[in-house]
């Protein structure tokens, strides 16, 4: 008897058993695309209460896929904004989360993307200079990119 035969009445299939991968697929696909729009959204708003959210559906995300380095931070943020800290620094973790950089409504970005943004400039005026690189070199570039008062004050 082959495998692809019926071996009786007690091992017939019904439509029930099976479900329709492709439409769970679909709806999950559509599910994340939305998502991730919502989270481009929130961040071009600067809305931290939407992101805070985002970051409490990202926990079960986290804990299934195994990431403990994210739900550690997830965890910390979110018993942070819960009330774990003061108020000042609770607003801060909220509300201080894009920089825009252009000026105009919905053109933020997230911090962390901006920082990026000033390191890779920095070090293409580094690579620029050719190695010779001296400490009024170093100001004039941090001078460039709008970060000289802060960089002067931690070589002081």
């Amino acid at each position: 008897m082959s495998p692809y035969e019926e071996k009786g009445e007690d091992n017939k299939k019904t439509m029930d058993d099976f479900s329709d991968f492709k439409q769970v697929y679909i709806k999950i696909s559509l599910w994340r695309g939305l998502n991730n729009m919502d989270r481009h959204d929130a961040v071009k708003e600067d809305d931290g209460a939407k992101m805070t959210m985002h970051w409490k559906f990202n926990m079960f995300e986290f804990y299934e896929k195994n990431h403990p380095k994210y739900l550690i931070f997830g965890e910390r943020l979110l018993l942070n904004v819960a009330g774990g800290t003061s108020g000042r620094m609770i607003h801060h973790l909220v509300w201080e989360r894009t920089v825009n950089v252009t000026g105009g409504k919905r053109k933020n970005i997230p911090k962390n993307l901006h920082c990026k943004h000033l390191n890779m400039q920095y070090k293409e005026n580094s690579r620029d200079t050719g190695g010779q690189l001296t400490s009024n070199t170093v100001n004039r570039h941090c001078q460039m990119l709008g970060i000289g008062k802060k960089h002067s004050e931690y070589l002081q």
